[in-house]
């Protein structure tokens, strides 16, 4: 905790504690959830509709599935396009799994259905884990921090719809007729 800040009390705590937020570990250190994860627990990514908060940290989340059982992080990646050094190709013998190889293809289509503008947002937050203050820098149409940060979220708000707009995780909206609303 930085110095001069309060703490939050034993109530809120045990609060947070009940509905799955920080949890503190033997020493009484609060330990937080990765910062994804976080925008979920405390409604962020919706504020006024829950379902909605939920799909979109849902797509999040398949993303980042489809990142990590693809193999796509660095201890685990390979680069195919290596020459051989060991007489093994650049593969070697440790060649992805069938699955590996789905998940990759569906992370490039999901990567590619996000588009270039938006995928720095939905990488440093899901994949890598960062905050949405980290991910300022990013945004060059302010110079106002708060306003920086919120457009980060509004940013990866809209990345995640795109997300669930491809793999069909929107729901389906009737439309009700008017005569309906009336009473008679």
């Amino acid at each position: 905790m930085a110095p001069g800040l309060v703490d939050a009390t034993p109530e809120r705590l045990a609060h947070a504690h009940r509905i799955g937020g920080a949890s503190i570990d033997g020493e009484g250190v609060r330990r937080f959830a990765d910062p994804f994860d976080l925008l979920r627990t405390r409604q962020v990514l919706d504020r006024h509709d829950g379902n909605r908060n939920d799909r979109l940290w849902q797509a999040g989340e398949r993303f980042r599935r489809h990142w990590h059982l693809g193999h796509m992080d660095g201890l685990a990646a390979f680069d195919f396009t290596r020459e051989s050094v060991d007489g093994t190709g650049g593969a070697s013998a440790t060649a992805p799994s069938e699955a590996a190889l789905r998940h990759r293809d569906a992370f490039r289509r999901a990567r590619e259905a996000v588009g270039t503008r938006l995928l720095p947002y939905l990488d440093g937050m899901v994949i890598e884990g960062r905050t949405a203050a980290s991910l300022r820098s990013l945004v060059t149409d302010t110079g106002h921090e708060r306003t920086a940060e919120t457009l980060v979220v509004e940013r990866l708000r809209e990345a995640l719809d795109r997300l669930c707009d491809l793999w069909g995780m929107q729901p389906v909206v009737t439309a009700r007729p008017i005569t309906g609303w009336r009473e008679p």
